[in-house]
């Protein structure tokens, strides 16, 4: 009887993985040969056909290493590495983290057509993982932040409206007692001064009165042009992420059933 095995070393996060007969053994004999020892029932071995091919052992060690990555999910990193030893040199471009195997599997295909499909699965499952990561950002980002930022210059306009608005009232009225005392006292001239500065001083509130509100309904349309699309972009992430997270269930289906024709 042939098997594909994994075992673990004793205190570090290593995996070997081999293929023959008696893995119990092989593992011993590595183990003394380079003085290291494995961890207490960490060998896991999967049973293969007597004469299975290379080819049909690395795509078993293709679907190993991506039910070891889909075990983790959610894009977390596992603590733990395969080492691939010679003879694997196909699959070492898929060597990658892993906490464990727990999945017992059984080479008994070698269709080239269903293997082509099952890595075209794998690839279409990590990309809508992704669009569903993309999704959750959507979702989860605050429009606080960004709101409050657009409101910074209608808050720095109203301030300096009232700035003037104060400073213009407070000269037009030094200016109106000034022009009414000189009024009582005859002074003509002071009076002509006094309805001169009176007429600049509203026409200044006026104009500080007509920027204020052009400026402040530009930048209110500009946050509720942000809010409308923040609010359909969350929309359109609620819609998404359960047709997504259907569609991969489907595609995990298929690649299950493509495991009991490949392995």
């Amino acid at each position: 009887m042939s098997y594909l095995y994994a075992w673990k070393l004793a205190n570090q996060p290593v995996y070997k993985i081999g293929h023959g007969r008696d893995p119990r053994s092989r593992m011993r004999d590595y183990c003394r040969r380079h003085k290291l020892q494995a961890e207490e029932n960490s060998l896991h071995t999967w049973e293969c056909n007597e004469n299975a091919s290379s080819r049909t052992l690395e795509h078993l060690l293709h679907y190993l290493l991506e039910e070891s990555r889909m075990v983790v999910g959610d894009g977390r990193k596992p603590q733990e590495l395969f080492h691939i030893p010679e003879g694997f040199s196909a699959v070492e471009r898929a060597v990658q983290k892993v906490r464990h195997l727990n999945r017992e599997i059984f080479a008994v295909d070698n269709s080239q057509s269903n293997w082509r499909r099952f890595q075209r699965l794998g690839e279409e499952i990590r990309v809508l993982e992704e669009r569903i990561r993309e999704q959750h950002r959507i979702l989860d980002a605050p429009l606080e932040h960004k709101i409050s930022k657009n409101l910074r210059w209608p808050v720095i306009i109203v301030a300096t409206f009232l700035y003037f608005l104060f400073s213009g009232m407070l000269a037009g009225i030094l200016a109106g007692a000034l022009g009414w005392i000189s009024a009582l006292f005859g002074a003509r001239e002071v009076l002509l001064v006094f309805r001169s500065h009176g007429g600049g001083g509203i026409l200044l509130i006026g104009l500080l009165i007509g920027a204020f509100l052009v400026s402040l309904m530009v930048e209110l349309d500009n946050v509720k042009v942000l809010l409308d699309r923040k609010i359909e972009e969350r929309s359109a992430a609620k819609r998404e992420l359960p047709k997504l997270q259907a569609k991969i269930g489907d595609l995990e289906t298929e690649r299950d059933g493509l495991v009991q024709r490949l392995f």
